[in-house]
């Protein structure tokens, strides 16, 4: 799980709108902005930016639990949409 989450945070650390920004002044846009372009530029999956976008929010959750944030701005971000595969047994 640490190497997951070490991979996400070196994915979304070289995106400069989150990385150079203060916690308060990220948005849901921001986010989703960087969402879309890790689809359209690095050529990952849904799933993939899916994880590195949970993994952003739960950061904010903890902020907020430490009382870092008094709100979280990805409390209602939505994740993109999965492809399912079929397994045939």
């Amino acid at each position: 799980m640490q190497s997951s989450y070490r991979n996400s945070f070196a994915n979304f650390s070289r995106c400069p709108s989150i990385v150079d920004s203060e916690m308060c002044i990220i948005t849901k846009s921001i986010v989703l902005d960087y969402m879309h372009a890790r689809i359209k530029h690095d050529g990952v999956k849904a799933a993939t930016v899916n994880r590195e976008a949970a993994f952003i929010k739960c950061m904010f959750s903890r902020a907020m639990y430490w009382s870092i944030l008094g709100y979280n701005p990805l409390l209602t971000l939505k994740l993109l949409p999965e492809s399912k595969n079929l397994r045939y047994t």
